[in-house]
């Protein structure tokens, strides 16, 4: 009785979803890392209208393995929001992901693609989508920007160098183990100039994956990953450590030419 009515209302959400033409919004660069069955995968996609490519780089004991393939983009309106559907063309070499859907946010700026059949036995992960199109720059006044509050773009950047600094993510590795970090999205509250010190108190939304990756290339290095990364992530859940509200102080340093988030 109970896989008749899941059956029943996958059949409601279904004829309720439409397809929608592929906006402006989806278009440009992905980028996203997961871990399968303990080798961690970056992947990589690129959109175009209904058209694009999807590829990723698994970082096997034996060295990285690389696939690229065209895929078709179609949109899907469901009750939890938007999906982008990729599905590869007929006979491109996908290393197994021949079709995957992602739920879009609200804000456009990241996808995640949920732990199922799609994913094979790869963990739930988030695509963010890059910065490689062209972005006004939210006006920043000329003269010296230490005289104004810093832009989303300013403060994201300073999160992600205090992070990462000019690398991409952070990446801790050991012959056993490894692990990612990178701000998947972000989005600025509001600031207010300091009381008494330089700088401006902003609040902020963020949301920073960890993944967690097997070094050894067994079985039972994979099995440890798996089960250390969903007690991570349990614990976050847990905590409400997800896209939760953040504040800090942000200074411009003339000496670096860049917004910096100061530790208290």
């Amino acid at each position: 009785m109970k896989q008749t009515i899941e059956l029943v209302l996958l059949a409601v959400l279904a004829l309720n979803a439409t397809t929608i033409q592929a906006g402006a919004s989806a278009n440009g660069k992905w980028i996203g890392s997961t871990v399968c069955a303990g080798v961690r995968l970056d992947f990589q996609a690129e959109l175009q209208g209904s058209t694009g490519t999807m590829g990723f780089t698994a970082r096997t004991p034996n060295g990285p393995q690389e696939y690229i393939y065209p895929v078709n983009v179609s949109f899907l309106d469901g009750w939890e929001g938007q999906w982008i559907n990729f599905n590869a063309i007929q006979g491109a070499k996908t290393g197994g992901f021949d079709e995957m859907s992602g739920l879009l946010s609200g804000n456009g700026a990241s996808l995640t693609f949920r732990e199922g059949p799609e994913l094979i036995d790869c963990q739930e992960f988030v695509m963010s989508k890059t910065s490689s199109q062209p972005v006004q720059p939210v006006s920043a006044p000329a003269g010296n920007p230490g005289s104004r509050e810093p832009t989303a773009e300013e403060m994201r950047s300073a999160l992600e160098f205090a992070l990462h600094g000019n690398a991409e993510s952070l990446e801790i590795d050991n012959p056993i183990n490894g692990m990612t970090m990178k701000i998947t999205s972000f989005e600025k509250l509001g600031c207010s100039r300091a009381v008494g010190r330089p700088g401006y108190n902003c609040e902020y939304l963020i949301d920073v994956s960890t993944q967690l990756h097997s070094n050894e290339g067994s079985a039972a290095g994979a099995q440890n990953t798996n089960a250390w990364q969903k007690v991570l992530d349990g614990m976050m859940d847990a905590s409400n450590a997800r896209n939760r509200t953040n504040s800090g102080r942000f200074l411009y340093v003339e000496g670096r030419e860049r917004w910096m988030k100061l530790t208290e």
